[in-house]
Formats: C-alpha cells, sequence, structure tokens
C-alpha cells in the first residue's frame, strides 16, 4: 500500500484493530492510549512524556498483579 493510500485509509477514519493472539497481549488500555495518538488533532494528543508516566505507572502496578499470581 503506498503512503498516499494510508493517508486516505486514516482520514476516512480506518485504524488497525487492536492486537489480539500471537505472543503478547495487548490490554484495552494501552489500545485506547494508542487510539488516542491517532486523533486527528494533534491538540488532543497525547504528549510523550504522558504515555511515558502513563505506561512506567501502568508497568508498576501490573508488577504487582503479577507478584500476586506468582
Amino acid at each position: 500500500m503506498s503512503g498516499h493510500e494510508v493517508l486516505n485509509r486514516v482520514e476516512k477514519g480506518l485504524r488497525i484493530p487492536r492486537p489480539t493472539g500471537g505472543p503478547v497481549h495487548c490490554p484495552d488500555i494501552y489500545y485506547e492510549h494508542m487510539f488516542k495518538c491517532w486523533n486527528r488533532s494533534p491538540e488532543t494528543r497525547p504528549t510523550f512524556v504522558s504515555l511515558q508516566d502513563f505506561f512506567n505507572n501502568y508497568m508498576v502496578s501490573a508488577e504487582g498483579e503479577f507478584k500476586a499470581m506468582g
């Protein structure tokens, strides 16, 4: 697919679906944040700092859940 085709599809609102299956599970909350990065208006997209904070905090909370399971 050419870059022009990609832009046309994105303009029409097409986005990749949340990854499922495969070796790594993509939690819904990850996809929600990924989806926000595709907002049409740059002002409504998350900043890199906010994404870094979210994922750092998520990893800390998920680590606690992982340890509780083991």
